[in-house]
């Protein structure tokens, strides 16, 4: 159905993020995937927060934020950690955390 498609739409956004590289080592290269630095907005469709399950904000690109729980997930890589013990409060991010658009 629709979710099975949005979950498609996303993995095929991630795909095309991930670029690959050549990295010299010595007289070798090494082919490396280099993560995506941004997170696909297919994938934020359906992202969801894992204590809430309401919507989540990106900031940046460094955190996914709760506004119903006024809590932040690190984005790692381009991986979100939504884990719901990694999760900050807003509180306590203040002074490091990117504005709201």
């Amino acid at each position: 159905g629709a979710k099975t498609m949005a979950w498609a739409a996303a993995r095929s956004a991630v795909r095309q993020q991930a670029v690959c590289r050549v990295l010299p080592v010595g007289s070798r290269t090494i082919a490396s995937r280099a993560r995506p630095q941004r997170i696909a907005s297919a994938l934020l469709d359906v992202l969801v927060c894992p204590l809430s399950k309401g919507p989540l904000e990106n900031r940046g690109g460094q955190y996914l934020v709760s506004q119903e729980l006024q809590v932040a997930f690190a984005v790692r890589d381009g991986i979100p950690s939504l884990v719901p013990q990694d999760g900050s409060l807003l509180s306590e991010l203040a002074t490091v955390l990117p504005p709201s658009r």
